[in-house]
């Protein structure tokens, strides 16, 4: 699943959303602000997220101030409270994923036992929290093994990581393929951006010197990832949209699920008539859970309280 940051207007936010079929991922739930008020500002982006059009979400948890990594107690403390409550906002609003910061500043810390201390912070807030999954983001770390021995030191399923290709391209010594063939087989979260080694431009892909199409070469795609392939359209969204006289005659192929000769899903609101496919149909990798999503029209139909589609 592709997430987007929440860093642009609500407006615009529900535009990509609505054109790529993307989930969200918040900052607003790092903003201690908004933790002072959690009841309002879970209630608040409940709403954001139903004008938006998606309950795909993951959070970004807080990092401003706050370190898992402290030495001093009461700033420990402060840091559990924060990251508990960003907790809290994740299972009410039922976010996949939480990304946390690791906290790592080789400027400040010894790599000698640093993750040791640190696995005992994530140790204590994993107690009982199992229902949504953690993923651990490189910033300023130098080393990808330091991640690593976080990551064996918690051991726990829904603990991963989170490989920032970026912040791993232009902070850490090492080169960022070293980092992603690596850790390929703990990070369950990327974070993808480029920028020219210099500093953390977060511009888009291609627009610095990144490797990024062998980065990604080295990881494996997620078994959550949904094709979107469709002859005509791959992802339709909510609209009250209608589509009619198409004849359709391409070969369409995807990967994993949600693959029609037309559409590749169909939200509800909308209609489809008098269209036809011709062509050959693939998927080359079914998902095991949702590999039934494929057919010759439409790959998903998908209905809800909120309206339903029209095929005829």
């Amino acid at each position: 699943m592709i997430y987007i940051s929440h860093l642009v207007l609500d407006v615009d936010m529900k535009a990509l959303v609505k054109e790529y079929g993307t989930g969200i991922e918040s900052i607003d739930f790092s903003i201690s602000d908004n933790l002072d008020q959690l009841s309002d500002s879970i209630k608040t982006y409940w709403e954001k997220m139903k004008e938006i059009g998606t309950r795909d979400l993951i959070l970004h948890g807080p990092f401003l101030d706050v370190n898992p990594c402290a030495y001093d107690s009461l700033v420990r403390e402060a840091t559990m409270t924060r990251f508990n409550q960003c907790y809290e906002a994740g299972l009410q609003l039922g976010a996949k994923k939480i990304v946390f910061h690791s906290g790592m500043n080789p400027y400040v810390y010894y790599k000698e036992y640093w993750a040791e201390h640190v696995a005992k912070f994530w140790q204590e807030f994993m107690k009982n929290k199992t229902e949504i999954e953690i993923v651990l983001e490189n910033v300023f770390d130098d080393d990808w093994r330091l991640l690593l021995d976080v990551y064996e030191r918690v051991n726990q399923p829904n603990f991963k990581l989170c490989l920032d290709i970026g912040h791993a391209h232009c902070y850490s010594s090492l080169d960022v393929r070293e980092w992603a063939k690596n850790l390929a087989p703990y990070v369950s979260h990327v974070h993808i951006h480029d920028n020219c080694g210099d500093r953390d431009s977060h511009i888009g892909l291609g627009s610095g010197n990144l490797p990024w199409e062998e980065v990604l070469g080295y990881l494996p795609e997620s078994e959550e990832y949904r094709t979107y392939v469709g002859g005509l359209v791959g992802f339709m969204g909510e609209g009250n949209i209608t589509i009619s006289g198409c004849d359709v005659k391409i070969d369409v192929i995807g990967s994993t699920s949600d693959v029609g000769g037309l559409l590749g899903i169909l939200h509800y609101g909308n209609t489809m008539t008098n269209c036809t496919y011709e062509g050959n149909l693939t998927i080359t990798n079914p998902d095991s859970e949702v590999g039934d999503e494929f057919g010759a029209l439409v790959g998903t139909a998908m209905n809800s309280a909120a309206g339903k589609t029209t095929i005829s």
